[in-house]
């Protein structure tokens, strides 16, 4: 193949490396981000660990995603979920990222939480770890 009196694939690179670098580029990153076990898809369930949050106290808990370390503020398409008794709620943590998700704990779904429980992913886990409800510390000031 001939384009422009260069031959091939190197000539196509040379006459438009603007184009070629940047694809380059994604496909390494592609190939990099595979190879520790992710996905570039932030959808993907490889680039989350499992956490069972266990209801391990005497009375139905409930537990919400915060924006904020301190749990002042929620998303407000994500309510409170229910955790009965001796049951658990499964949640997914970005792992990898080097911070936390937080999660606010209540004894109702209109009062203030009673406690934060701060999950940590810092590397991939195959099974889901499991946290204890009563283990929820005083939310940061």
């Amino acid at each position: 193949m001939k384009i422009d009196g260069i031959k091939g694939f190197a000539g196509l690179f040379k006459r438009r490396w603007y184009i070629a670098a940047p694809v380059m580029m994604l496909v390494l990153l592609a190939i990099v981000v595979q190879a520790h076990g992710g996905s570039i898809d932030p959808t993907d369930p490889r680039n989350y660990n499992a956490f069972e949050l266990v209801n391990d106290t005497a009375a139905p808990q409930y537990v919400r995603l915060c924006k904020d370390a301190a749990c002042h503020h929620f998303y407000g398409e994500m309510g409170w979920e229910q955790v009965p008794t001796g049951q658990a709620l499964r949640v997914q943590v970005s792992w990898g990222r080097g911070e936390s998700s937080s999660y606010a704990v209540s004894s109702n779904s209109v009062g203030q939480p009673h406690g934060c429980l701060r999950l940590l992913a810092p590397t991939k886990q195959v099974d889901p770890q499991r946290v204890a409800l009563s283990m929820a510390a005083s939310c940061p000031p």
